[in-house]
């Protein structure tokens, strides 16, 4: 595997574990800091920063593999088009390699793909816990001025 997807598969795995981070079901000061601090700390600024360059980064690997797949299936589909009458080694081993090809080229595709994904699913976890802490916040105030009166 490559940097750019060994980077890839880092991205992703980072992704994962802040996921689970977010979906353990922390008392509210300990959710309401964590909400704080990928949402509007500096230090979730920089990370964000971070994120939109890998994600950049993704997508065009995404592009690049899909196109890859898709070339490497063209060209397994011509070589099996081809006159097949005589049957020897060098036919087996060209089959082998293209096959190789296609192999790790779905690979990329479904990591990329499913790393794409993760950062959507984490990008909207993030925004729906901001919202239910600010609306947390209000009910809170809410509730100590009734009893105020």
């Amino acid at each position: 595997m490559g940097l750019q997807y060994t980077v890839t598969f880092a991205f992703l795995i980072f992704e994962i574990c802040v996921y689970l981070l977010l979906v353990i079901p922390w008392p509210y000061k300990m959710r309401k800091a964590l909400v704080h601090l990928f949402t509007s700390s500096e230090f979730g600024k920089k990370l964000y920063q971070v994120q939109g360059f890998l994600l950049i980064l993704v997508v065009i690997l995404f592009a690049e593999s899909l196109r890859m797949m898709f070339f490497n299936i063209n060209k397994h589909e011509e070589h099996d088009g081809l006159d097949k009458h005589h049957h020897n080694i060098v036919d087996e081993i060209q089959d082998q390699k293209i096959h190789t090809k296609i192999f790790f080229a779905e690979r990329n595709v479904y990591l990329t793909s499913f790393t794409l994904f993760a950062a959507f699913a984490v990008f909207r976890l993030l925004a729906l816990l901001h919202l239910l802490c600010i609306t947390e916040e209000k009910v809170d105030k809410l509730e100590k001025s009734f009893k105020t009166q």
